[in-house]
């Protein structure tokens, strides 16, 4: 999960360079979706410790997401992302820039750390 947090921000990054913000915000969403599991395997965490789930569901990662770091503010940085995920894959109304720069930056700090 380590590696595909990685390449998830960086392909984010490189998306949101190109103006593809869409796509930028569909892999930064994952990049810290894959960041969080990392760090809860790290911890030898499973998803049957979390709601009796048999895998790493979008629900299970966000109930959990605060072990990542010990901060709440990481539930809210999933939720934030996952919310202009939706926005981007389902939704008429396209990503704008200043919606995605704010999560991006802290992203970019909580993927860094967590895979450290």
């Amino acid at each position: 999960m380590k590696a595909k947090a990685r390449e998830n921000l960086d392909s984010a990054l490189i998306l949101l360079r190109a103006g593809r913000l869409n796509a930028s915000a569909s892999r930064l969403y994952f990049a810290v979706f894959q960041a969080e599991v990392y760090s809860l395997q790290l911890r030898g965490r499973k998803p049957q410790d979390f709601r009796n789930a048999r895998y790493w569901d979008h629900d299970t990662v966000r109930d959990a997401a605060h072990l990542a770091r010990g901060e709440a503010a990481d539930r809210l940085l999933l939720e934030k992302t996952r919310r202009l995920r939706l926005q981007a894959d389902y939704e008429r109304e396209h990503v704008r820039r200043r919606d995605i720069e704010r999560p991006r930056r802290e992203a970019c700090r909580f993927v860094m750390e967590v895979t450290e």
